[in-house]
């Protein structure tokens, strides 16, 4: 993989529904012009995202203040406290893209448990083959249950990821797992959140502690421009 044939986009600390409208405008540029793109940005305090086909009235408590964005992919909602998240927007001649959604997880997030192989310290990662049933949980939460092709750190979700696809291109918007989040915070700002918090607590997995999350965030966005 050479980084020519993928541009940088860096985003400073920006609104959330910002970001994502500028992951739209790229896919809409990398259908036309056939570019390629790694989109890395920085989030407001309490920033929050959600799927395409969630309605945010049933999920968040209006009585706390958070910076919203709906995704243009799929998926439930995403914390970004304590994660570290990016997109991939990639033209269908770049070697990462796959016309076929499952195979691109696979393709990507072999990669991706490649790039994070140093930050793991010998705890086994692996990509699972299989899922537990749908839930509520996971329909509420990414993290809160694996599914096919997700990045598994001891058994537990690391990693997820959703797309959106055009013709010529594809938007693959990844998730990485930090530290645990402030589990009375996320009680406070979900509706009925004690389920997905419950399991959460069961399937998620962390790279680190809070304390390493300046320096984790500051490693993965060099180490992903360096492959990239």
């Amino acid at each position: 993989m050479t980084r020519d044939r993928m541009k940088l986009i860096l985003t400073p600390p920006s609104p959330a529904q910002e970001i994502m409208d500028q992951d739209v405008a790229l896919l809409e540029r990398a259908e036309k012009t056939g570019e390629s793109f790694l989109h890395l940005y920085e989030w407001l305090p309490n920033a929050a995202t959600y799927g395409y086909f969630v309605n945010p009235a049933t999920v968040f408590d209006p009585q706390v203040s958070l910076d919203l964005g709906k995704r243009p992919t799929g998926g439930g909602v995403l914390f970004h406290t304590h994660d570290y998240a990016f997109s991939l927007i990639l033209a269908n001649h770049h070697p990462l893209y796959s016309a076929n959604t499952l195979e691109s997880y696979r393709q990507i997030h072999q990669m991706l448990k490649e790039l994070l192989t140093p930050f793991l310290k010998k705890r086994p990662a692996e990509l699972t083959t299989d899922a537990p049933c749908n839930s509520n949980a996971r329909q509420r939460f990414c993290m809160a249950e694996p599914t096919r092709y997700d990045l598994l750190l001891e058994g537990k979700k690391l990693a997820g990821a959703a797309e959106r696809r055009k013709k010529n291109a594809l938007l693959h918007q990844t998730t990485i797992s930090l530290c645990p989040p402030d589990f009375a915070f996320l009680e406070k700002a979900l509706v009925n959140g004690k389920e997905t918090i419950e399991s959460m607590r069961r399937w998620s997995a962390y790279l680190g502690d809070q304390s390493d999350l300046p320096s984790l965030r500051k490693e993965l966005q060099e180490t992903l421009c360096k492959i990239l």
